[in-house]
């Protein structure tokens, strides 16, 4: 995966007169969000400051991170050939002296344009990942700095994939395929690799939920239940398949146009 143009390190220059940096980076990191604009203003060196994954980190370590509100959607356009439809990402700037309608910001989109009729995501750390558009393509937004990187591809090119977080890994599967085996796919971040998940037998995937370590999948001929510790699948109940439908749905919403997710920065 590309990296983002930040350095790793703290940046260089006094940040506060009279106090080490590392003093200085506490006291600074426990600001908060809304009165990050005016802080960089302050100096360059903090302005530096404010764009470094150190930053970050330290504001984590000190229990200063703040939940912020992303909004992805896809926005339609028609044209002569065929219509399409692009991905736009909304972020709820805090700011406490406005209303939050006057504080939803268009953040930048992907470098290279992301076609997508339908799409899926999930947030992890202060990252977003986002896949579809029947291609084995991912892209990663990272909050931090609002900028896009392009991960390493799926093993399979799927369209209404489904994704999930669990054990900071990220699962993406069924989708709209030919024939749903392979079912799905896992993506460890750390080491930026991708790992087949087969099903027992070929089936005609429906929808699935995730719950604690398991993921539960339902299908037309029935359901299993993935346990993603021990990689083992095992039959799921009639009364079960219901109750997955029916989070499926309300965890969906507005499935493969809208997603609104939560990440601490």
């Amino acid at each position: 995966m590309s990296t983002t143009a930040q350095s790793q390190s703290p940046p260089e220059g006094i940040l506060i007169p009279g106090l080490p940096n590392d003093i200085a980076l506490n006291c600074l990191a426990r600001v908060p969000r809304c009165h990050h604009p005016v802080l960089s203003a302050v100096s360059k060196p903090i302005r530096s400051l404010l764009a470094s994954p150190a930053f970050f980190n330290c504001r984590s370590l000190l229990k200063c991170s703040e939940t912020l509100l992303y909004v992805l959607l896809t926005r339609r356009s028609s044209c002569e050939v065929k219509e399409t439809y692009s991905l736009s990402t909304l972020y709820h700037k805090p700011n406490q002296n406005q209303e939050i309608e006057k504080n939803l910001v268009l953040v930048p989109s992907p470098p290279t344009p992301v076609r997508l009729e339908s799409f899926d995501c999930v947030a992890l750390g202060p990252k977003i990942y986002v896949s579809g558009a029947n291609i084995a393509g991912f892209w990663v937004f990272d909050c931090r700095f609002h900028t896009w990187e392009i991960g390493p591809n799926m093993l399979t090119a799927r369209t209404h994939g489904e994704m999930f977080v669990v054990d900071d890994k990220i699962y993406v599967m069924g989708g709209n395929l030919p024939s749903v085996n392979p079912l799905g796919e896992v993506f460890d971040p750390i080491t930026g690799q991708w790992e087949i998940i087969c099903g027992p037998e070929e089936m005609g995937y429906e929808c699935c939920v995730s719950v604690g370590s398991k993921i539960y999948v339902v299908y037309e001929q029935g359901g299993l239940v993935f346990e993603t510790k021990t990689k083992m699948w095992e039959k799921m109940s009639r009364k079960m398949r219901k109750l997955v439908r029916s989070l499926n749905k309300v965890a969906r919403g507005f499935p493969g146009r809208f997603r609104g997710l939560s990440v601490s920065l």
